[in-house]
Order: structure tokens, then C-alpha cells, then sequence
């Protein structure tokens, strides 16, 4: 299998803050990094390119995608009888000016391949609430979203059923929860809890049986 080389403006060094404990790396550089480290030219056989632009950091570094016009023109340059597949931990996925790309994507964040307009990203009223929301295209294949360094696994007693800990409001969906679920938080079997520190974060987990994770903006 291929790899596409990449101008290093597409690769740009972006140390990620999200979550606190991240090791700085998203999705995108993590899977290089492995790619790089143990793929030889016999050991995957594909018709497939990998295409490994930094996605999340590009365009946090640009606008948040809005500023990425030298992206645009670069992938117009790329051979379109090709196919490529490419990772993107974004939760819009992967802008691009028209869908000549034969692009597949393994998508952490929910989005793929998208025009960025008004119909990608647009604003929802909750509650009371006013938060802009991805209704684009989605990924070809969900992915899970990672972080490094992973969350260390406790053999503890799994006493908590349920858990849920994050911000309500970053969706209706997650609100709608939170008023459901509200009237049992003071049973010990359940834990509903803003973000709090790392330490309390893992401990939860890790005493959860399951834990619920509703969509947010992605």
C-alpha cells in the first residue's frame, strides 16, 4: 500500500490541549506515527493510498477551517482515478471543494467528506441554549476516539451502573438526558456529573458498568 507524499504545511506541529491529560497527538498523528513504524511495502496489500494530512491540526491552526483555501488546491492536484483513504478526528471530517476526491474516511469525530457551507454546520435551540451543531455528511467508518496516553484500567469493583460525565449543553440530546435522568442521580447505582479532574474522571470509569456518551457539536 501507498503512501501520498504530503507537503509539511499539511503536517503541521500542533500540540492538542484537548482532553487535559492528552499527550498532545489527535487521531491523525497517532495512526501516522504507527503507519510509519510498522508498515512495510509487502505487509498491507491494497489498491488503497493513504493520505495523511493532519486534519484536526490543520485547521485549528487555520481558522478552524476557515482559512484553508492552499488545502483546497492541493487536493484538486491529486490523481482522481485513484482512491485514497485517509483518518480524521474533526468532528466536521474533511472539507473539500467538490466530491471528485474518491476519498474514503475513518472518521473519530463523526464527519467526512463535506462542503463547508451552511448546511455542514448550523445552529440549534435548546432549553435555552443556542450552540452550533455538525448536520454534514458523516464518515465512511466510525472509529473510536482515542487519546494518548489511554485511560489506566483499575481492577476495581464496577459499583456504578451508569455514568455520565461532560458538559450538558453542548447538544439538545445531552440536556434531554440530564432531564431525564436527573431523578435518579441520588441513587448510588448512577453518576451524572459535570467534567471534573482527571483522577475523578478515571475512577469513574473504571467503577462504571456503562457509560453514556451522546453526540455533542460532532
Amino acid at each position: 500500500m501507498r503512501i501520498q507524499n504530503v507537503p509539511n504545511t499539511f503536517q503541521p506541529k500542533y500540540t492538542s490541549t484537548y482532553p487535559g491529560y492528552s499527550a498532545g497527538k489527535n487521531m491523525e498523528e497517532i495512526f501516522y506515527d504507527y503507519y510509519i513504524n510498522t508498515h512495510t511495502t509487502t505487509s498491507v496489500q491494497s489498491s488503497y493510498v493513504y493520505l495523511p494530512v493532519f486534519w484536526t491540526s490543520y485547521y485549528i491552526s487555520h481558522g478552524y477551517g476557515q482559512h484553508i483555501d492552499e488545502l483546497y488546491d492541493w487536493l484538486d492536484t491529486l490523481d482522481k482515478t485513484k482512491k485514497y483513504f485517509t483518518i480524521v478526528q474533526n468532528a466536521s471530517g474533511i472539507y473539500v471543494k467538490n466530491f471528485d476526491l474518491q476519498l474514503t474516511v475513518f472518521s473519530a469525530g463523526g464527519g467526512g467528506l463535506n462542503i463547508n457551507n451552511h448546511q455542514t454546520v448550523h445552529e440549534i435551540h435548546f432549553h435555552g441554549f443556542t450552540r452550533s451543531c455538525f448536520f454534514g455528511v458523516k464518515g465512511d467508518y466510525d472509529i473510536p476516539l482515542l487519546c494518548l496516553p489511554s485511560l489506566p484500567m483499575n481492577n476495581i469493583t464496577r459499583d456504578i451502573f451508569c455514568s455520565f460525565m461532560g458538559r450538558y449543553d453542548t447538544h439538545k440530546c445531552r440536556m434531554d438526558m440530564k432531564h431525564i435522568l436527573s431523578p435518579v442521580i441520588y441513587n448510588n447505582k448512577y453518576q451524572y456529573m459535570e467534567s471534573s479532574d482527571h483522577k475523578t474522571y478515571c475512577n469513574i470509569l473504571n467503577r462504571s458498568i456503562f457509560t453514556l456518551a451522546p453526540r455533542g457539536y460532532g
